[in-house]
């Protein structure tokens, strides 16, 4: 790979995941500003932060971007790093499909940049939960076809899987 920056959104803003997640983070927010004229309640109080760690994860991965340059993956929130790994340290590219509940209607479709041996990470994406993956597993961003050919270019000598 040469000094060639990618850079992409982690999640797509239509996604069905945000659209399931935004409810929670909405009553949070209203279950913590709502003591502001009503006085302080602690189950108020539990129920917003509750909501918040439900929905915030999922809110914040679209604001997220994936930064490839120089020889480093970074996740970047803004200008602050949140993870960053070498592209030497990328094994596989896996295409999952994850739904959250029995339906499959709230699907996301995803490439995963796994750190470890695909059969490692193969069975972990049923196990998604609130777009939360084990970092020592590896990052994952949304699928699109332009993304999947730009990071088969990008890691031409590791194999792409799909689950």
């Amino acid at each position: 790979m040469g000094s060639e920056e990618v850079r992409m959104q982690r999640l797509r803003w239509k996604s069905p995941w945000l659209q399931l997640e935004i409810p929670f983070v909405v009553m949070g927010l209203w279950c913590l500003l709502h003591q502001l004229w009503n006085g302080f309640l602690l189950p108020s109080t539990i129920a917003g932060v509750l909501l918040l760690c439900v929905g915030l994860p999922t809110c914040a991965a679209c604001v997220q971007t994936v930064r490839i340059c120089d020889g480093q993956i970074q996740l970047k929130l803004g200008p602050v790093t949140l993870r960053q790994f070498s592209v030497s340290s990328v094994k596989a590219l896996i295409g999952a499909s994850v739904s959250l509940g029995k339906g499959g209607s709230c699907r996301e479709d995803l490439i995963i940049l796994a750190l470890q041996s695909p059969e490692k990470v193969i069975p972990v994406p049923p196990k998604f939960l609130f777009a939360y993956f084990p970092p020592d597993m590896g990052l994952w961003v949304s699928y699109s076809s332009e993304r999947k050919d730009q990071l088969q270019k990008l890691f031409s000598d590791v194999e792409y899987y799909t689950t």
